[in-house]
């Protein structure tokens, strides 16, 4: 199991928390034991918190426990930043034209900004000139838009669909019958006479058309 002690440290400088402060609040309203060495040590990534402490840790600070475990996806990408800049989503929200609950949706990996214009709004909020090569950067890859991502599901089902169902090979039936190869109607192979008179006949149907 991984953690991330830095995004431990984030969170809680977010909430304008000490470490003991921490401590005290999440004992008594856990019933839990934690001490100041204990959390030194999670957030300096030389101890791995037990996954119910994790749990408790990332209800308390109001984060997604993904987000502690180190998580590499667009959504938690994005919450680093705004704990970082510390910023509320509703700042981030007026300062970037997405909504406050698609942001919630976004940082909770439910959901993707709708397409690049909201991609790059948030990072410009954050300084962030291109969000998606900043996102590549840091190891993550994919869709990074609900654009994309629906551009990359329409892609996928229509390659499914070619897989099920082969192009049909059309063929040019002046080319078979002017070739050398036998043609056969039913039992019977056809004379060069016969595939020219075929030829004719088809070619005056063609001109009725």
């Amino acid at each position: 199991m991984s953690f991330e002690g830095n995004r431990l440290r984030t969170a809680r400088k977010f909430k304008k928390l000490t470490i003991d402060t921490l401590i005290a609040e999440v004992n008594e309203k856990y019933n839990m034991k934690l001490n100041n060495g204990m959390v030194s040590k999670w957030e300096n990534n030389k101890v791995i918190p037990r996954i119910d402490t994790i749990s408790v840790l990332a209800e308390y600070l109001d984060v997604p426990v993904g987000y502690l475990l180190g998580n590499n996806d667009l959504g938690n990408l994005i919450l680093d930043l705004r704990l970082k800049k510390k910023y509320k989503t509703r700042e981030l929200s007026i300062g970037s034209g997405v909504s406050e609950t698609d942001l919630n949706f976004i940082e909770a990996g439910v959901s993707l900004p709708a397409d690049d214009y909201a991609l790059n709004s948030i990072g410009f909020v954050f300084g962030v000139e291109d969000l998606r090569s900043y996102a590549n950067n840091q190891g993550i890859f994919g869709p990074v838009t609900n654009e994309e991502l629906n551009q990359e599901k329409t892609k996928n089902l229509l390659e499914q669909f070619d897989d099920n169902f082969p192009p049909i090979d059309f063929t040019d039936l002046h080319v078979v019958l002017e070739g050398t190869k036998d043609v056969r109607y039913k039992h019977l192979a056809l004379t060069s006479k016969q595939k020219s008179k075929l030829m004719k006949i088809i070619e005056i149907l063609l001109e009725d058309e």
